[in-house]
């Protein structure tokens, strides 16, 4: 998405979420390595993420792993760029815009015996003034006040066979940027949509049980408009 600011439905083959009960993950010392410049994705860790028929969450062990054609598929695996550009006397003001928000899109994710949509999303941080190498520490959301330039959002949604949503923001980690490619267009700032890869490694914490640890390299498809 370009968002300017004043003063098709997806359809794919599902992809398969090895899920197991738990309570926690495993204690994993070294932490998981980025997989390299091939897209995949790759996620370990617990999440009080499961839908329950009374409507609350139990804990739920998450084992995510998508490689080969699947995750160079835009159909099952993409991102999504976002930039925020402000308007001067009604038009885009490009020299002062910035990139925003990185999502990590899969219209369908298998589990067990239901189908789930998810979106990883990294925000309110302008990657596309990172140096590949760049690490970015996540910090809790608060509405109404940006994190730092060197800080992010990090919120994991899902949304369930019911159109229920579960979508909450980790309190701490960092992310590692290892990939960030693509030409902007004649605008100075924006990348084409269908252009460009972005990949890297994160761990992200939401509670003392609640860590996920993500490796992934995702082509990019339509910017979020």
């Amino acid at each position: 998405m370009v968002r300017m600011r004043a003063g098709t439905l997806l359809i794919s083959l599902p992809v398969v979420l090895f899920l197991m009960a738990g309570c926690g993950a495993e204690d994993e010392t070294d932490g998981l390595a980025w997989g390299g410049t091939t897209p995949h994705l790759t996620v370990k860790g617990s999440l009080k993420s499961k839908l329950e028929l009374d409507g609350t969450y139990e804990m739920e062990n998450i084992d995510l792993r998508l490689q080969g054609a699947d995750a160079s598929d835009l159909t099952k695996f993409s991102c999504e760029r976002e930039w925020d550009v402000p308007l001067v006397d009604t038009k885009p003001d490009y020299a002062h815009g910035k990139m925003v928000e990185i999502k990590l899109v899969l219209p369908q994710v298998t589990v067990g015996s239901e189908t789930r949509s998810l979106e990883i999303e990294f925000k309110r941080h302008d990657f596309q003034k990172d140096k590949v190498g760049s690490i970015v520490k996540i910090v809790p959301r608060i509405d109404g006040t940006d994190p730092a330039a060197d800080s992010m959002w990090f919120e994991w949604e899902w949304v369930y066979p019911n159109e229920a949503e579960y979508e909450q923001s980790a309190s701490a980690g960092q992310f590692t940027l290892n990939e960030f490619t693509g030409k902007v267009d004649e605008t100075g700032l924006i990348i084409p949509g269908n252009t460009g890869t972005v990949g890297g490694v994160l761990n992200a914490r939401w509670s003392p049980t609640e860590n996920l640890e993500v490796s992934f390299t995702a082509k990019c498809g339509e910017n979020d408009d």
